[in-house]
């Protein structure tokens, strides 16, 4: 999963710095780092860590064979998360964004991108990670099949792995073809919760977002998509308590969590006079007699829409960084654009 929006901050709390952990402030937000993947940092939730090692000891007491089955289970399944969020830092930086670090914690993966404020740049950063998985899985899946000559071999239920007892399944299951099934499984469980499942932050409400932003503005998109996730949370809140699948539960409060906190944001922002910063109104172009006047009206409305987009911008670094990230000239933009605001709102209410 992804997002903009997240709930940490680099600067406070003392959880980590740009140098790395310094295990200072509340232990909740303590992450080590582990290494560095093409200029990105890589990092562990301490809750996660402490998840892997009562795995593990669970599995001890079942026994050494059990121990590295589980082992290299949570390394591969380490791996393949790892590779999603590693997704969606390329595909921001793709879209010309940025790609700051990943947190690997017990309820997945968190890739802390900043694509341009553009409803496409964000659509291609939110399919990006799922899209790994995908084609991960499809490898796996054309190996399989190519072995066994039948696609019966693959399992197609997700969260659960309910694997066929066919007869070109049987001779697989004691062998190390098993990994590859359960790769392709874990793969397609992935791809399949990250893109069906509609609750922001998770792929499927940013994917949601995304596609709602193309057809209105960026605060209504998000006030649809987040009021879809709150619904969506509660829905999978209760699946997960009925089936004592605490992993969902965990995801769907999260995510209810974050799409009130996004909600909450959005109307904030509103309140403020930022809300509004978004894409101008698609109005016809008037019918004009001479070309030269519809060239400068049209230059006009471009302009205007460069401005909301470095606008809405400057607004989501402040919020992701802080004022303290902006520059001189983003400072005087934004200034700029809060005087011309309020002596619009000014206007208005003497007009009125």
């Amino acid at each position: 999963m992804s997002w903009r929006d997240r709930p940490y901050s680099g600067g406070s709390g003392g959880g980590w710095g740009s140098g790395g952990p310094t295990f200072r402030g509340n232990p909740f937000t303590w992450a080590p780092t582990i290494g560095t993947v093409f200029g990105i940092r890589v990092q562990i939730h301490i809750l996660f860590l402490i998840y892997i090692a009562i795995e593990l000891l669970r599995a001890v007491t079942s026994g050494g064979q059990a121990f590295w089955w589980h082992f290299r289970y949570l390394a591969m399944l380490f791996g393949l998360v790892f590779l999603h969020e590693l997704g969606h830092c390329l595909g921001a930086r793709r879209t010309g964004g940025t790609a700051d670090h990943v947190l690997m914690w017990p309820l997945g993966g968190l890739a802390y991108v900043a694509p341009p404020h553009r409803p496409t740049a964000h659509l291609i950063t939110a399919v990006s990670g799922p899209m790994v998985n995908v084609l991960l899985g499809a490898l796996a899946a054309v190996v399989l099949v190519t072995k066994t000559g039948s696609i019966d071999v693959l399992p197609l239920v997700p969260f659960t792995l309910s694997l066929p007892y066919t007869p070109e399944l049987w001779p697989l299951l004691r062998s190390p073809w098993l990994w590859l099934i359960l790769f392709f499984h874990v793969n397609y469980t992935m791809a399949v919760f990250n893109l069906c499942m509609p609750v922001y932050p998770l792929d499927g409400g940013q994917v949601l977002q995304s596609i709602l932003w193309h057809r209105m503005s960026y605060g209504r998109a998000m006030r649809i998509a987040t009021s879809v996730g709150l619904a969506g949370a509660v829905i999978f809140g209760c699946i997960g308590l009925f089936t004592q699948n605490f992993l969902l539960l965990g995801v769907a409060i999260f995510g209810y969590i974050t799409c009130q906190q996004q909600r909450q944001s959005v109307a904030s922002e509103s309140v403020y006079g930022y809300g509004n910063f978004e894409e101008p109104p698609q109005t016809r172009s008037p019918t004009r007699k001479r070309s030269w006047l519809s060239g400068r009206w049209a230059r006009r409305q471009k302009a205007l829409a460069d401005e909301q987009a470095e606008v809405d911008r400057i607004l989501a670094k402040v919020h992701d960084s802080g004022l303290a990230s902006l520059t001189r000239k983003e400072k005087k933009i934004l200034a700029q654009a809060t005087r011309r605001q309020q002596d619009r709102e000014e206007e208005r209410q003497r007009r009125a």
